[in-house]
């Protein structure tokens, strides 16, 4: 941004080509604000809190209202009857001929792309997060207060030093730019050829169907638990790497060889993807966490593979994520 204010005295068509890379620097921050939503950036709770807020004032983002209310996405995400929390705005074929002609221009202009990645962007980093709903906690509505007062101050600083007109000629292009390349990222996670969406029970059908496989299975050999959303820990205590290994490969194939009937006339074929990491004797991790966290690591490796992979934690992956 200096560079841009510096700028300013030559061209302003320079300061307008420097926004393009400040706003590159704008969406990896928003990363790490992401991260730090998820608990995931640090190991401390309160570092994620810490520089959540303040990538959040990069962002424009109140942290604890934008993590609390991106938690509700992921748990609602695909799902048909919990839209409407931080996702587009997307109808069924039938709900949108079953609306009016006015809320079907509505619904086309608010999903064209000039609208869309041009003037919601505006809209949701400058209006939406500036106020709270009724109905919100107190911590949402603590979060963007705090986050309210310290961009007045950060634009009252700037007003004082550069000039309002100088910070909002290289504030605004950033916005735009970066606000429009983020919101297309969210945009097509969700929204191509092969989206996936159901309606709530379907869910909560194969969640249940994919239990009762992992419970049958794993039997006596272990506990099978529910982690959230569509996340299950299996704890196999005094099971060496390649017998989790094996087990894992087997409940992989048995879930994506059955069609899951989730309703008197639908069956669905899903697959799973599991992440294995082992805690000897020799005490390779020193809390659960840590344990959970390697874990975790495996899965987004066997993810990588493709799908109804098994990934394994090694001093490799520990190495590569230390970096």
């Amino acid at each position: 941004m200096g560079l841009m204010y510096l700028a300013l005295d030559v061209s302003y068509w320079i300061t307008l080509a420097l926004a393009f890379p400040a706003a590159g620097f704008m969406i990896r921050n928003f990363i790490v604000f992401h991260d730090c939503g998820h608990g995931s950036f640090f190991k401390s709770r309160k570092a994620n809190r810490i520089l959540g807020f303040f990538t959040g004032l990069i962002a424009f983002m109140p942290s604890y209202y934008w993590s609390h209310q991106h938690a509700k996405h992921h748990a609602t995400a695909g799902d048909l009857d919990h839209r409407g929390d931080g996702d587009v705005w997307t109808l069924t074929v039938q709900e949108y001929l079953a609306l009016s002609r006015w809320k079907r221009i509505c619904y086309r202009t608010y999903r064209n792309p000039v609208f869309l990645f041009g003037v919601v962007p505006l809209y949701f980093f400058l209006v939406y997060y500036r106020y709270w709903r009724r109905g919100d906690s107190v911590r949402v509505r603590w979060s963007t207060m705090r986050t309210n007062v310290a961009l007045v101050a950060i634009v009252t600083a700037a007003s004082l030093t550069i000039g309002i007109k100088a910070y909002l000629m290289i504030q605004l292009p950033i916005l735009i730019v970066g606000g429009s390349a983020g919101v297309w990222l969210f945009y097509i996670q969700h929204q191509f050829e092969h989206t996936y969406w159901e309606r709530h029970p379907v869910g909560d059908c194969l969640l249940q169907a994919i239990a009762q496989i992992l419970e049958i299975r794993v039997g006596d050999k272990g506990e099978v638990i529910r982690f959230g959303g569509d996340e299950f820990v299996v704890l196999l205590p005094q099971t060496p790497t390649a017998t989790a290994v094996e087990i894992s490969n087997l409940l992989c194939n048995e879930v994506a060889s059955k069609s899951h009937s989730v309703s008197p006339d639908q069956s669905i074929q899903v697959t799973t993807s599991f992440g294995c990491a082992t805690h000897s004797i020799k005490g390779d991790f020193e809390t659960s966490e840590d344990l959970l966290e390697a874990a975790d690591q495996a899965l987004y490796l066997a993810k990588q593979g493709g799908k109804n992979q098994v990934g394994v934690y090694s001093a490799e992956l520990k190495a590569t994520a230390m970096q």
